[in-house]
């Protein structure tokens, strides 16, 4: 019988996760019920973005909530 080995198991020391979008902060996890254009819209954006749904998403809020979001090109 093979020797057990004490490191199986359990986080890697190379895996880090995501990194937070702003130093310091937490990653949260969201379910929410939406629009099937809002969906669409998203995904479409992650695509044209090359981002994730998540990145698409962090993209919405200012990286410092006091400062106001930049105005959208149009």
């Amino acid at each position: 019988m093979p020797k057990e080995k004490p490191s199986w198991g359990g986080r890697r020391p190379n895996q880090t996760g995501r990194p937070a979008n702003r130093k310091g902060a937490l990653r949260v996890h969201l379910t929410a019920s939406i629009d099937p254009l809002t969906d669409a819209y998203l995904r479409e954006q992650a695509k044209l973005k090359k981002e994730s749904l998540g990145q698409v998403i962090d993209g919405l809020v200012p990286a410092d909530p006091a400062t106001p979001p930049e105005p959208a090109e149009s």
